[in-house]
């Protein structure tokens, strides 16, 4: 992990930090632990994604089939269960403080995905979108996708996202999945203009 992202993330005061690691080489807790007391680090075993269907959330961008996204998922639904919204956010996203998560909460108190957009397809082609084809016979349409870099994710999608899993094997790509999910089944998304 960055120093430079780690020194933000332990300035932060309200949320609990999780900072989720690929590499399962050494242990970062060991490394960063005392360091950076404010920041949980994440390492996930490959093989409880594997079995648990935590995987193939990156498959489009041509990366390994298990990676931190598929492992954030899997631990916010199976072994931290306790938060009613989680923010997910990508190490390169830059936002100035933790108060603009804290404003979102308050202006979307009750929205299940809150992204930078929410794009719905209804119709059975590959057109309007690069990615279709890592949606399509994966899930009946309507299809809906977003740039997914930061979002905050509700308690109940992500049990949608882990149903998926449970029936499935394994989940599709993360910048359509948890839009569709949504849409299927009902759940309110929130686009803030602060994500643009």
């Amino acid at each position: 992990p960055q120093i430079a992202w780690l020194n933000f993330l332990n300035s932060f005061e309200i949320y609990d930090i999780f900072v989720i690691i690929d590499d399962n080489e050494e242990n970062y807790h060991l490394i960063y632990g005392s360091q950076y007391p404010k920041i949980n680090f994440i390492q996930i075993n490959n093989n409880d994604c594997y079995i648990n269907g935590f995987i193939g959330s990156s498959t489009a961008t041509k990366l390994p089939p298990i990676m931190s996204w598929d492992k954030a998922m899997f631990f916010f639904s199976h072994v931290e269960t306790s938060y009613e919204n989680i923010w997910f956010f990508e190490d390169d996203v830059f936002f100035f403080s933790e108060t603009t998560l804290t404003r979102m909460d308050e202006k979307y108190p009750f929205c299940d995905l809150l992204t930078r957009s929410h794009t719905i397809k209804y119709e059975n082609n590959l057109e309007g979108w690069w990615h279709w084809n890592q949606v399509a016979g994966n899930i009946d349409l309507p299809w809906a996708y977003s740039l997914i870099c930061i979002c905050r994710v509700s308690a109940g999608l992500l049990q949608k996202v882990r149903d998926y899993a449970n029936t499935h094997g394994r989940i599709f790509f993360i910048e359509a999945i948890m839009n569709t999910l949504a849409v299927h089944n009902n759940m309110i998304v929130g686009t803030p203009p602060q994500l643009i």
